[in-house]
């Protein structure tokens, strides 16, 4: 599972960095890969309220928010969002960077796609305030409540610290260790409690990404699903995400990943082999392997794209009542 934590603090070493940097240091411990952005290094410019998203499903400003943001919210397992409270509310680049993202919520609500990791990502708050009234944390949980709907992901609550003002106040807390360590666990718990499967192609740029959002589809929270390529691709096909869109389910901002690097983070149960391939398979104890034989082109036409799309979606269906049946997996 891949947890990134964003920072939304000006200050680089403050106290919500040092919240965050400890979970993060508690993530990997517990087996995750984690990954710490910090929002105002970051060029995001603030949104306008062009309303060109919710009729094409995309973002007019070519920024930050393409090519590292959105690609981050998409691939991430849970998503840990860090903020000191700035008149009750985050820091305005945090904001720009939340506002951005009404991108996420109108392929959502406004054309009515289907993010295959929804009701599996998570979402966690981590923050920070100086004063002490009752209400200082009330306004960053309802803009957490939303921001997570609207990204597809699961808002499980978060940690919060009032009369935090000092630097070296965060460190000092008598609590904070057991309290990051509790939550940690408790978000990370079942990564490997059920059973998964991980699909493999030349280069991870369609086939293994549409077949793994087909399994999350279809086999519901029955199983955990993973993709990648031996080689994988820096992009995924340009084609992908229409194709995809057409079965209503929404691929945007899916980036391949090469198995090399994601076979430290987990432990397949059954390998999928899609295509012809020369590659080796990885060296995996105890994992049962599937070879598909289909023809896999490296520049597939729209059409063949469509008839690749439907092969696979047949094939994972019967994936899921055979080799990783529902029964089977728990």
């Amino acid at each position: 599972m891949l947890v990134t934590g964003f920072m939304g603090s000006p200050r680089k070493h403050g106290n919500t960095a040092y919240l965050l940097d400890r979970f993060l240091e508690e993530a990997a411990r517990l087996g995750a890969e984690t990954r710490k952005i910090h929002v105002p290094d970051l060029k995001v410019t603030p949104c306008t309220g062009c309303s060109v998203c919710e009729k094409k499903g995309r973002c007019v400003f070519k920024d930050d928010m393409q090519t590292t943001v959105f690609p981050l919210l998409r691939n991430s397992g849970l998503v840990v969002m860090a903020s000191p409270i700035y008149f009750y509310t985050v820091p305005a680049e945090f904001k720009a960077m939340i506002d951005r993202t009404q991108t996420l919520w109108s392929r959502k609500f406004k054309l009515g796609l289907k993010d295959p990791e929804e009701g599996r990502r998570k979402g966690f708050l981590l923050s920070v305030g100086a004063t002490r009234g009752k209400d200082l944390f009330d306004s960053i949980n309802l803009t957490m409540k939303y921001f997570f709907r609207g990204i597809s992901t699961d808002f499980k609550g978060g940690l919060t610290y009032a009369r935090i003002e000092d630097p070296g106040d965060m460190k000092k807390h008598p609590d904070v260790d057991e309290h990051i360590r509790l939550a940690a666990q408790k978000l990370l718990s079942g990564m490997d409690d059920k059973r998964s499967c991980l699909f493999l192609c030349r280069d991870n740029s369609y086939a293994s990404l549409m077949a793994s959002a087909f399994a999350r589809i279809h086999a519901g929270d029955n199983g955990a699903f993973y993709s990648a390529g031996f080689v994988p691709s820096e992009t995924a096909n340009p084609f992908l995400v229409p194709v995809m869109e057409e079965k209503s389910l929404d691929l945007a901002y899916v980036k391949p990943a090469g198995v090399q690097s994601l076979i430290p983070f987990i432990r397949p149960d059954h390998v999928v082999i899609m295509g012809p391939t020369d590659y080796p398979v990885p060296d995996l104890a105890n994992v049962d392997v599937t070879f598909w034989d289909m023809d896999l082109p490296e520049s597939p036409t729209m059409d063949d794209m469509r008839r690749i799309r439907d092969d696979i979606e047949e094939r994972v269906l019967i994936l899921m009542k055979t080799i990783v049946t529902f029964e089977s997996i728990s």
